[in-house]
Order: C-alpha cells, then sequence, then structure tokens
C-alpha cells in the first residue's frame, strides 16, 4: 500500500495432492484456503482485507486452486495449470514451482502474479487503479508434503 510491499500470509489452508513427476498427466492438485485467516502483521489492514471491497469472507470464506495439468519445465522446475476461485471469481493461472522431494517429503515452492481486479478484489473508487494498492499481486507459495502410505 502506498508504494510499499506488503508480505501477507493465509495461515490456514487443506490440500490434497495427487503429484507424480514421472507420471504428469495424472495428477493433480487441489489447495482450499481460509481466507478469514488472511494475515498481514497489521490489524487495521488484517481487518480490511475481510471486508466486501476486499475478500469479503461472509460471502467467500474460501478460494480454491485446482490444477489438473502439469508441464515439466527440466529438472525439478514445473507449471502447474488450473483455476483458481477466489471471491466467487473463477479464472485460470498457471503456478510455476520447484519440487524438491526427499524420501517420504516433498517440498514445492511456487510464485505467479494476479490481477486483483480480475478477482474483484479491492473494489471503489480508492481502489479501482494502481494507487495506492498495486493492481497486481505476486503470491509465493511453499507447501510441505509428505506421502500418504
Amino acid at each position: 500500500m502506498n508504494g510499499q510491499t506488503v508480505v501477507g500470509r493465509f495461515r490456514a489452508f487443506g490440500a490434497l495432492i495427487a503429484f507424480d513427476p514421472n507420471d504428469l498427466e495424472h495428477s493433480s492438485v487441489k489447495i482450499t484456503i481460509d481466507m478469514t485467516e488472511s494475515k498481514t502483521g497489521d490489524a487495521t489492514r488484517d481487518a480490511m482485507l475481510l471486508k466486501p471491497a476486499w475478500f469479503n469472507v461472509l460471502d467467500f470464506p474460501q478460494a480454491v486452486y485446482q490444477a489438473t495439468s502439469f508441464v515439466s519445465k527440466g529438472g525439478n522446475k514445473y507449471e502447474a495449470r488450473g483455476q483458481l476461485k477466489l471471491k466467487g471469481v473463477m479464472k485460470d493461472v498457471t503456478l510455476r514451482f520447484t519440487l524438491d522431494i526427499n524420501g517420504d517429503t516433498a517440498i514445492a515452492t511456487g510464485e505467479t502474479t494476479l490481477t486483483r481486479r480480475a478477482f474483484n478484489v479491492g473494489e471503489g473508487p480508492d481502489f479501482e487503479g494502481g494507487t495506492p494498492v498495486a493492481l497486481s499481486v505476486k503470491v509465493v507459495t511453499k507447501v510441505t508434503a509428505t506421502r500418504v502410505k
């Protein structure tokens, strides 16, 4: 906000992951994010994010990203292609990620950029343009998963 970088986290989410680097065709990922648990470290900003103009958590308490298509980019690099449903709007989203597997533990670190207005986030005349809140939002993910046997 106002030209500064704001880092936020979603502290509660669930994941259904069926990913095999050797069988991308049959891989899938579904991440459900509890939007009521968005935290930026600023109580005033955190309260604002819950309101209808931003995440509208009363009507849309969850966001869901579901990927059903994956592309190997060489080595441990991949692209997940899927759809994000946020605030009632569904859009195609590609998530670039790296995957490091050690035994039964996998760590996926990814990144994508979203246009907040495409999901009706930051509604109202004060936030329609790129100030005081940027239109593009960089989303960084890190998921640690343990293989279920």
